[in-house]
């Protein structure tokens, strides 16, 4: 086997490599992983501060900005959608710490893939429709 055709290896502690291949992708070396893991953890700060501010904005301007609304169920679906968000980066952040001092297993990856996916669809759903609420609201014609 020519060192192209060798599975990609992961270094542990003891600078031992171990081969390993995960559904025909090559393992990630410990400083990717850790490179990768940053770089998720710094997606969903932000994540989580725009929800966060969205709602608090939200809440905040409700009222003032719209004293008869229309539509209300949008708004509360879309102060929903940013928990859910927030709810949801929360959880994957906290995966990824857990994460740090052990093996991840396969079913674990599928949750924290699918909360990072929730994290982000929750406050693209939230923008929508306050968007949407606000468009109805500002009577122009929709």
């Amino acid at each position: 086997m020519s060192k192209s055709e060798q599975p990609a290896k992961i270094l542990q502690s003891s600078d031992e490599p171990v081969q390993k291949e995960q559904l025909g992708k090559p393992f990630l070396t410990i400083e990717e992983a850790r490179a990768h893991d940053a770089q998720v953890i710094d997606y969903l700060k932000h994540v989580t501060t725009l929800s966060t501010g969205s709602l608090v904005l939200e809440i905040g301007f409700l009222e003032k900005a719209f004293p008869n609304p229309q539509w209300k169920s949008l708004a509360a679906l879309s102060l929903i959608s940013f928990v859910l968000s927030i709810v949801a980066s929360v959880r994957v952040y906290a995966g990824i710490l857990n994460s740090r001092s052990r093996r991840v297993n396969p079913a674990e990856t599928k949750v924290l893939k699918s909360g990072s996916y929730l994290s982000w669809m929750g406050f693209l759903l939230g923008i929508i429709l306050l968007s949407l609420f606000g468009l109805k609201n500002l009577n122009l014609g929709f």
